[in-house]
């Protein structure tokens, strides 16, 4: 994502500062530097730590993540969670896999990824289950989500109904909540940046829940043994077979043209 911040719903004891690493600056600082760029109205300063706190927030704050003891490797990949031929992304991708992280989340989508597929079957075949946001306001399953090594994640409210703004379709594997999700926010356009909660809704918060249900997955099975049992390459398949059986697969007419 973005990277992370100093906010305070997102505890450094969620994060491991001995893995994160820095893609698009090249160093192992994966702090979010919350700027926008010149004329780049997309960018997204603060996301990472939005997601991150929904992914492993502790318990200590005012919200917890879906997996409150989880540990959260950040790795910036991004400027902007709207993608266009980035190459970054999948360095990301491999830098997960080398530095032993068990899940990727990624909120973010759009088209033409350099690498991305081949990064993401790697690390796949490598034991790692990953996962990405469907998409917003664009009716389409976007890449990576819409690759078949992927899970994608599409958004629901507190109901389980579908929320209005995402992207549905055969392609999507799994509905986790996206809509009215509380998560630490981040103002980058005050000094200094203002850190507050609110609710947020897409994609981006559904997928971060669902990353948060695997880590919990994993805790209660253990990674090695998963791997054991399923082989390394068939330990998403197995998260995915256990999401099937257990889960909410999709709402009632998710795979429809659309839906009152």
């Amino acid at each position: 994502d973005t990277g992370y911040t100093d906010h305070p719903e997102l505890e450094r004891a969620a994060l491991d500062p001995d893995r994160d690493r820095d893609v698009l600056d090249d160093d192992d600082d994966a702090r979010d530097p919350l700027r926008r760029r010149f004329l780049l109205p997309l960018d997204s300063p603060g996301h990472g730590t939005h997601t991150g706190s929904v992914i492993a927030g502790r318990v200590e704050g005012q919200i917890a993540g879906a997996a409150p003891l989880a540990t959260l490797v950040p790795i910036r990949a991004v400027h902007s969670v709207v993608q266009v031929l980035d190459g970054d992304v999948a360095r990301a991708v491999d830098v997960a896999r080398a530095r032993g992280c068990h899940v990727v989340s990624m909120s973010r989508g759009g088209r033409g990824f350099v690498g991305l597929r081949d990064a993401i079957r790697a690390a796949v075949a490598d034991g790692i289950i990953v996962m990405a946001a469907a998409g917003n306001k664009v009716g389409i399953v976007v890449a990576p989500a819409s690759y078949p090594e992927c899970i994608a994640v599409a958004a629901t409210n507190a109901d389980s109904k579908p929320w209005s703004g995402s992207s549905r379709g055969a392609l999507v594997d799994i509905s986790a909540p996206g809509e009215s999700v509380w998560s630490a926010t981040v103002d980058p356009d005050t000094t200094p940046p203002t850190f507050d909660r609110r609710q947020h809704h897409g994609t981006s918060f559904a997928v971060a829940t669902l990353a948060g249900v695997a880590a919990l997955w994993l805790a209660h099975w253990g990674p090695q043994r998963v791997r054991e049992r399923c082989g390394r390459a068939g330990v998403q398949r197995a998260f995915l077979a256990w999401l099937r059986a257990h889960g909410h697969r999709v709402p009632t007419g998710w795979r429809d043209s659309g839906w009152d």
